[in-house]
């Protein structure tokens, strides 16, 4: 899955997205973290900040599905 550099942006500035781009964000991070994680050591500094970027998002979901 690809998501677009402004939605990217978005969440790196903590601007507010929707339903639908916190999902598609959520699918794309897990796989990026997952495919980086599969290349070995040499990549752990790359994935660090996406797996916290990764847990970050995770918790708005939580947080909006506790609200419904």
């Amino acid at each position: 899955m690809k998501i677009s550099k402004e939605l990217i942006t978005k969440i790196d500035n903590g601007d507010s997205i929707d339903d639908a781009e916190l999902r598609d964000a959520i699918v794309f991070y897990t796989d990026l973290v997952e495919s980086l994680t599969c290349l070995g050591k040499e990549y752990f500094i790359a994935v660090r900040p996406l797996r916290t970027t990764l847990f970050r998002l995770e918790g708005f979901q939580q947080a909006r599905n506790e609200g419904k």
